[in-house]
């Protein structure tokens, strides 16, 4: 997604990559809302990933803060 292709909210979105130390359950989400960091968004996952704490702690995660050269748009697959 290019600076002319900027997310809208409630755009569906497919991440590229995965954040480190964190296990995703799935790849899609939905742009809820603009981040306060310039470029980034607040992305609702389709599924839960996990953040794996050093201590061995595992914490579920419903969003994540992402750049917006992270995720690419879900076309309609109709």
């Amino acid at each position: 997604m290019s600076a002319l292709d900027r997310p809208v909210l409630g755009q569906r979105i497919e991440l590229q990559g995965n954040p480190v130390g964190v296990k995703l359950t799935a790849r899609t989400g939905t742009v809820i809302r603009a981040d306060e960091w310039e470029g980034y968004y607040i992305v609702r996952l389709d599924s839960p990933a996990y953040y794996l704490h050093p201590n061995g702690e595992v914490e579920a995660l419903f969003e994540l803060r992402e750049a917006a050269d992270n995720f690419s748009p879900v076309t309609d697959q109709r």
